[in-house]
């Protein structure tokens, strides 16, 4: 346990991305069922990255987790020309 499987989003540049994460969180972080947290500043940076580099079209992330709110509310380089939307059913 601890490797990643290698799955990627292998979406292009007319696709249209929802994401739904299910599981633990606390401010800042999300938990996979094995392995490390997941931090929000490297899951937000990979959005943007995916999203300046043309990796789909739109993308909507739903993330149910306890303290979800928290994961978009860190220092990025979100601007109107990003291409996700969020939900979180939870404040952070």
């Amino acid at each position: 346990m601890g490797i990643g499987s290698g799955r990627v989003i292998s979406s292009g540049p007319s696709d249209t991305v929802f994401f739904y994460f299910a599981d633990h969180g606390a401010p800042g972080i999300l938990g996979m069922p094995f392995g490390p947290f997941l931090y929000a500043n490297d899951f937000v940076q990979t959005l943007v990255n995916k999203s300046n580099s043309n990796g789909f079209a739109k993308m909507v992330v739903y993330i149910e987790a306890c303290e979800s709110g928290s994961v978009f509310k860190v220092p990025t380089q979100l601007s109107a020309s990003i291409r996700f939307r969020v939900a979180t059913p939870a404040d952070g």
